[in-house]
Order: C-alpha cells, then sequence, then structure tokens
C-alpha cells in the first residue's frame, strides 16, 4: 500500500488544497453541540517544584493527558532531510495503557462530589482562586498520597463558531487515500478501524484537539503521537500541525465540516506528476 509508511523517505515538495475543499463550510453546516466538560478544559502547567508532573490537560470531551517532567517528549529540530510526519502518522510512541515515555492518556469522568477521577491516574480536586480562575490540584494519585500542586492555566484559542467545534475529541471513522500519476488515477482505496488493511495496527482510531494547541492522535495498537496545532487560514479551513514546536508551511491539512462530522484532507504533490490525496472522516467520539 502507497501510504505514509512508503512515502517516509520521500521529500515532500509542495502540499496544498483541492478548490473543492478549500472552504471551512458556512456556520450553519456545523451542527455540534458543546463539549461535556468545555467549562473546565484546558492545559495546566504545574508550578510546584517536587512535583513529578509537568502539565495536566483536561480535554473537552472527558479525555486528559498528563505529561511527567521524565518525559521524553520534548521538541527536537527536523533534520533538512526528514520528511514531513502526515497530520496522523505516529511520531513520538507513547503507550495508553502504562506511562512509558512519561505521557498518559485516558478518560476522565466527574464525580458526584464534583471531583475529577482521571481514569488508570487518580483523582483531582480543582483549585478555584478568585471567581472561575483555576489554580490548583489536589490530585490523589491511584497509588501514593494526595499531592497539592499549584497550577497556571495556559492561553487558549478565542471563542469562535469554528474554533468551538474543531476543539474536541474526534473518532476516525475512515480514511481514504487516491493516487494519481501523470493525472491518472492509479489508487483509490478506503480503511477503517475494522478494516485497516496496510496500516495494520498502526491505524489511527481518534484524535484530541484542544484550543491549548495540543493535537493528540491515539492508535489502534495503543500509542499515540503528540503534536500541536494552529489555525492557518480559519476561513479557509486550513491548519497547520507541528510534531516539533516548529511550523512549517508544507505541514498543514483543510477541514471540511458537515452537521456533526468533519473531513481532514491532505495533498501531497511529489515530482513527475506523482499525487497522493488523503481524506480522514472524523465523527464526535
Amino acid at each position: 500500500m502507497k501510504t505514509w509508511k512508503n512515502f517516509l523517505g520521500a521529500v515532500l515538495l509542495m502540499m496544498a488544497a483541492v478548490p473543492a475543499l478549500v472552504a471551512c463550510g458556512d456556520d450553519d453546516d456545523i451542527d455540534l453541540g458543546t463539549p461535556q466538560y468545555e467549562g473546565i478544559s484546558g492545559k495546566y502547567t504545574i508550578d510546584t517544584p517536587a512535583s513529578p508532573y509537568q502539565s495536566i490537560e483536561l480535554g473537552a470531551s472527558g479525555d486528559y493527558i498528563v505529561i511527567k517532567k521524565s518525559s521524553s517528549y520534548a521538541a527536537g529540530a527536523r533534520s533538512a532531510e526528514a520528511a514531513p510526519q502526515g497530520v496522523f502518522k505516529r511520531a513520538q510512541d507513547t503507550s495508553r495503557a502504562t506511562d512509558y515515555n512519561g505521557v498518559i492518556y485516558g478518560r476522565y469522568t466527574q464525580q458526584a462530589d464534583g471531583r475529577l477521577n482521571l481514569e488508570g491516574f487518580g483523582i483531582v480536586e480543582i483549585v478555584y482562586g478568585t471567581g472561575d480562575e483555576v489554580v490548583g490540584f489536589n490530585l490523589t494519585p491511584a497509588s501514593g498520597g494526595m499531592l497539592e500542586l499549584d497550577v497556571t492555566k495556559e492561553k487558549v484559542m478565542a471563542d469562535d463558531t469554528k474554533t468551538n467545534a474543531i476543539c474536541r475529541t474526534w473518532k476516525i471513522e475512515s480514511i481514504r487515500e487516491v493516487e494519481y500519476e501523470g493525472g491518472r488515477k492509479v489508487y483509490d482505496e478506503t480503511f477503517t478501524a475494522g478494516d485497516p488493511s496496510g496500516y495494520g495496527d498502526d491505524y489511527p482510531t481518534e484524535v484530541l484537539i484542544s484550543k491549548s494547541g495540543t493535537y493528540l492522535v491515539y492508535y489502534q495498537n495503543g500509542y499515540i503521537g503528540i503534536s500541536s496545532w494552529k489555525w492557518k487560514n480559519q476561513d479557509a479551513g486550513t491548519f497547520y500541525y507541528s510534531w516539533d514546536n516548529s511550523w512549517y508551511d508544507d505541514e498543514f491539512a483543510t477541514v471540511t465540516f458537515e452537521g456533526k462530522s468533519v473531513t481532514v484532507y491532505e495533498r501531497y504533490e511529489y515530482g513527475d506528476g506523482y499525487v497522493e490525496e488523503t481524506y480522514s472522516r472524523l465523527v464526535e467520539k
């Protein structure tokens, strides 16, 4: 299968959106409500020096990300010969089932007493300062005593219809890959989690996108890739993604909303008239 794995050694010459998908759609095309935990969502940097944790992020749909200070998740410069990753390409491996590599990802729910149960990690009581400002977490890990943590909420993107719509956790329902040589279609196949074919257990099954700029992809084999994102041209529905905290003109994708779903599109143009297009259909988790 001619997909991400086969092209890791290729140099991306240009990436551009096709005219049919350059628009994010009118606001009337977006039929998504407010995620359950929008009010408390955000990435919280932990300021307590003795804390073993660097940050805790609460996703709007009820997924959490904990990054340990010992994590090897760090930004690194992309070498000149390195090929771009692709919007759903696994870059850095982290196990969801364990804290391998110092990153923990899972679900959370709010208990009757208002505290948050970060499944597999611990219980968090949010400490408020003035008004609704979050200033701390009282964290009781699954093993060990309670930790009183001072936190600072990282800056978030401004509220608007399209940002509010994209920032949640999505299931990746299908990925369609189309290839052309000299303007002639030579490959067209659609993959799903039930039939990942050449992806194997590297098939991406869900993606968390947050207003803190976090972009996390979860794979069928339990690994995740953590990236960053920001709008390139919101009106056109294009956004940059970065696997190393640097932004590159050739690493962006296009989103098109339709009711309760969104399509993420990428186009790769190589030499000799070779073109690859990818359409990933996402539905709310």
